[in-house]
């Protein structure tokens, strides 16, 4: 995974300040994947044609790797205040883009 703790702690999930969904998301995935029997893709009966057929034959091949997989990019994550502030100065932006267009109506 690219994320440091995986996705489950990742930047596209909502930000937490006590961490406490973390644990929960963790421990309910973990739960999750202890009952599945596929433990992978490439002993999944559903996934198997699409790497024969598109994906280079196999997991692993260099095609599938080269498409499915990314890199991890440090990046400063938002915080909720920072968020709400972002939010305030969009209103802003498009209250003022309405009223110019306004203007020249």
């Amino acid at each position: 995974m690219a994320c440091p703790g995986g996705c489950v702690g990742g930047a596209g999930q909502p930000v937490d300040p006590e961490g406490q969904m973390r644990s929960k998301r963790s421990s309910a995935l973990d739960g999750i994947d202890r009952r599945e029997p596929v433990k992978n893709t490439s002993q999944n009966p559903f996934i198997e044609p699409v790497y024969s057929k598109y994906l280079g034959g196999r997991a692993g091949s260099s095609k599938a790797h080269s498409l499915l997989h990314t890199s991890y990019v440090s990046r400063k994550r938002i915080q909720t205040s920072e968020y709400s502030l972002i939010k305030l100065k969009l209103k802003i932006r498009l209250r003022l883009q309405f009223v110019s267009e306004q203007d020249v109506s």
